[in-house]
């Protein structure tokens, strides 16, 4: 199916659903990263400058790599 045979509401809504998802995603990210303890003091701020400036991306990785880098919960 080609796109320019959609009406145009439905492109809107899929543009605003990738808008969502690109804000909504990395706060989730941030407020993980704030919650978190790290094994080192300075990983806190490098996962946050990394979701900050490389938003998706960023995101992704901090979901993806930051599990070895967290201490252990008690």
């Amino acid at each position: 199916m080609d796109f320019s045979e959609l009406p145009v509401s439905v492109e809107w809504i899929i543009i605003y659903v990738f808008i969502a998802l690109a804000i909504i995603v990395p706060i989730i990210a941030i407020v993980d990263v704030l919650k978190s303890k790290f094994k080192r003091p300075y990983d806190k701020a490098i996962w946050l400058l990394l979701i900050i400036f490389l938003n998706l991306l960023g995101t992704i990785l901090y979901f993806s790599l930051s599990r070895e880098r967290k201490k252990p919960r008690a």
